[in-house]
This record gives C-alpha cells, sequence and structure tokens, in this order.
C-alpha cells in the first residue's frame, strides 16, 4: 500500500513540475517576442538634410539634429556674414526603399518663402524645386531680380529667361511642378506659368527631390502626388522641430 501512494505522489510530482515548466518557457518566448515588436514597422519614411553651399567645392551638410526642421517650417540657418548672393541652401529628401514612384507621373508641390527683409539678404536671387529621377531630373528655378536666370525643364529639354518665372517670394506661396505625359508645368498660386514638352527622355523612377534657394528661405510644406490619379504619394508638414516626419504611400 505504501509504494502504490509514493508511486502515486511521484507521478503528481513530476505532473506538476512538467506543468510549471511548459508554462515558464511560454511566458519566456512571449516576452521575447514583445521585446522584438516594431511599433511603426508599417510606416514608409525617410530624413531630410540640409545643404549649405558657399559657392565653393567645399558644402556643408545638415541634418535634422541641427535644427532645420522648426514648429511649422523648415529653414537651413548660415552664419552671419555672408550676403545672400554669395551663398545658397536647400533640403533635400531621398526617396526611401519603400517607397516606388514614377517620376513621369508625379506633382511635386510646396509652400516656400525666400524673403528680402532677412537679415543678410542685400538681394534675394531664387527659389528652386527639383524631381531626382533614375534617369533624368526635372526642375524649375524662379528669379527676383534677373528673369535671364529662369529656367524649367527635364534634362537637355528646357526653356531659359522665362518671364513667367520671374517672381519674387516676399511672402508664403504654393509652387508645383508637374511631370505628366512627358509634359513638365509649373503653377503658382494655382496659375500655370510654364510648361515644357521633355518627349525624348523620361524622370524615371524618383530618387530624391529638393526645395532649394538664393539665400535661406523658408518651407512651410511638401507633398508628392501622382499627377495621373491624383493620389497622395507623400507629405511633409514640419510641425515637429528637429524631426522628419514625412510619410510615404
Amino acid at each position: 500500500m505504501k509504494k502504490i501512494n509514493l508511486a502515486c505522489i511521484l507521478l503528481m510530482l513530476l505532473s506538476i513540475y512538467s506543468c510549471k515548466k511548459e508554462s515558464i518557457e511560454t511566458s519566456s518566448l512571449s516576452a521575447q517576442s514583445n521585446s522584438n515588436v516594431v511599433t511603426d514597422d508599417t510606416v514608409c519614411r525617410s530624413e531630410w538634410v540640409g545643404e549649405f553651399d558657399q559657392n565653393t567645392p567645399e558644402r556643408t551638410y545638415y541634418t535634422t539634429d541641427h535644427k532645420i526642421i522648426f514648429d511649422g517650417y523648415a529653414h537651413v540657418q548660415v552664419p552671419s556674414g555672408f550676403a545672400r548672393g554669395a551663398y545658397a541652401t536647400q533640403i533635400i529628401l531621398p526617396t526611401p526603399d519603400c517607397a516606388v514612384i514614377n517620376g513621369d507621373s508625379l506633382r511635386m508641390s510646396v509652400n516656400v518663402m525666400n524673403p528680402t527683409d532677412s537679415g543678410n539678404s542685400p538681394y534675394t536671387a531664387s527659389v528652386y524645386l527639383y524631381m531626382y529621377g533614375s534617369n533624368d531630373s526635372a526642375y524649375v528655378q524662379f528669379n527676383g531680380y534677373y528673369s535671364k536666370n529662369t529656367k524649367i525643364g527635364v534634362g537637355r529639354y528646357k526653356e531659359l529667361n522665362v518671364s513667367g518665372l520671374y517672381h519674387l517670394f516676399s511672402t508664403y506661396e504654393v509652387v508645383s511642378l508637374i511631370a505628366k505625359d512627358h509634359i513638365i508645368s509649373v503653377y503658382r498660386g494655382g496659375k500655370l506659368i510654364a510648361r515644357v514638352d521633355y518627349t525624348g527622355t523620361n524622370i524615371g523612377q524618383l530618387q530624391r527631390i529638393a526645395v532649394g534657394f538664393r539665400g535661406s528661405g523658408y518651407v512651410d510644406y511638401v507633398k508628392l502626388y501622382n499627377s495621373t490619379t491624383g493620389a497622395l504619394l507623400m507629405k511633409e508638414d514640419f510641425n515637429v522641430p528637429h524631426k522628419s516626419t514625412d510619410t510615404w504611400y
């Protein structure tokens, strides 16, 4: 009788130990799995970079940690002592690997300002937008003082000295650079300003975009759309200081 009771007791203890071990192992695996969870792994995002060009071979690049993004706008700050005509600035956003964008069906819309009444501003020259593709690049350049420095085009297909691009951005205005059906067009304030047929080349897959200035202008937002369907492809409002919050769709 004692042997039977002892056997039962040993069997019960073994069963309890096995259950506890299984429970511990399950909890451990669960904790390990939770520690590897990426909460925003569905967000497609890139990082803005700022550039300061002194018209020399050397250029200075800034990340968002260098305060190129403020509470509501992007702006590359420069050292004092430079006349605005002696340097240029721009913000650049590479296309992330998770976004495949056809540059030949693309609209880039930005809200920009390049005032002449800020520090170190004897004059302000240009505001420009670039869409860099795997094959060629689309661009528009406004100028507030010299119409001969204006241009619009894709690669070698371009127009220079365009009267509609002779404009000074003293306050915020929306500019759109649109590629559709092998025609590159530019709108300012919703009005068509200029267009160029670039049949003979392709922009290709979008590699990066840039918004630049002679001097140091301000960018309120940047948005990309499919110019054929109107679908939103990317937006950046610069609402979080020192942080890229661009979202690609």
